[in-house]
């Protein structure tokens, strides 16, 4: 059975380093107007609009649709209103189509706070999940964390992330910054190099000849 991945369409979506999502137009996923447009198909009133509009601009970390679903928003409708103004595809992910050590690369603390799922590789690119597709800094740091040059997007409602975050959670290691760790080995080495060094130093001071003549005196 092929994976629910399998079938994503080559366009749009995929992002090269230092290029947003792939859309019909420049604004097509900015924030303002995907709310007008939702609006416009009567899925949600002004009023809401505006207080989602307010408290992302507060709130910029936060996930416009993760907003609109605490406004109480139907998740599903609101999902699938992006996807079609977005032209990216909305997948309905299982906890075995997601591999798990993508997850273990980036943490699953960060996932869950910044609302995205590492799906898989596939040849020179990974699918990403997201819950919106304007945050291009974001990909940007999932891109390096990663280690890859080339992301595809896709978009996955939050439950279904939380759903596969809680379902893979026995399996994953504990978050680990590897970075924190890079460094400290860095420094460790740093400091038992010089500890080498001083060694070394006193061992050549103490073989030397004029070492050696005083403490023949003494």
């Amino acid at each position: 059975m092929r994976s629910p991945v399998d079938w994503i369409p080559q366009l749009p979506g995929e992002l090269l380093p230092g290029q947003g999502p792939s859309l019909p137009s420049t604004n097509a996923t900015s924030a303002e107007h995907l709310l007008s447009e939702m609006v416009a198909v009567g899925l949600i009133d002004a009023e809401r609009a505006q207080q989602a509009q307010q408290i992302h601009q507060h709130s910029p970390e936060r996930s416009l649709a993760a907003i609109l679903i605490d406004q109480h928003v139907d998740e599903l409708e609101l999902m699938k209103s992006i996807s079609d103004l977005s032209g990216i595809p909305l997948l309905e992910l299982e906890p075995d189509s997601v591999d798990a050590t993508l997850i273990e690369l980036l943490g699953s603390e960060f996932c869950r706070m910044h609302r995205l799922l590492p799906v898989r590789r596939e040849k020179h690119r990974v699918v990403i999940g997201t819950t919106m597709p304007d945050d291009v800094m974001q990909l940007d740091e999932v891109r390096r964390k990663l280690g890859t040059s080339s992301i595809r997007q896709v978009l996955v409602a939050p439950t279904n992330i939380e759903h596969v975050l809680d379902a893979l959670g026995p399996q994953l290691h504990g978050d680990v910054d590897v970075e924190a760790i890079l460094a400290d080995v860095e420094i460790d080495d740093v400091e038992l190099n010089r500890k080498i060094e001083a060694e070394d130093d006193e061992s050549e001071a103490a073989s030397s000849p004029v070492v050696r003549y005083v403490n023949h005196i003494i």
